[in-house]
């Protein structure tokens, strides 16, 4: 094995997957206005909506990590919601 494929396999030896949320789901609302209902996912204590082949971070004001769509509802399936110092929505842990 090369240095640097050894750097790379160290680097991400660590590294938070993105896990779906069971039973979870958002409604995401695009700038033209189409609705589309979505899976959510989880890495670490971050929650994140499926979107095409990658995920967008999700706000507690209802906005995204992309700036034409935001979301119009949100299941995540018995978890509690919160957000972190910038707004970004979170596990708070725990049910309820």
């Amino acid at each position: 094995m090369n240095m640097q494929a050894t750097v790379s396999a160290v680097a991400f030896a660590g590294m938070e997957r993105f896990h779906e949320i069971p039973d979870a789901a958002a409604i995401l609302v695009t700038q033209a206005g189409v609705y589309r209902q979505v899976k959510l996912y989880r890495r670490g204590d971050e929650v994140y909506a499926g979107q095409g082949t990658g995920f967008i971070r999700l706000f507690r004001n209802g906005g995204t990590s992309t700036p034409h769509t935001k979301y119009a509802g949100l299941d995540l399936a018995g978890l509690r919601a919160d957000e972190d110092r910038l707004g970004r929505l979170i596990i708070g842990g725990g049910n309820g």
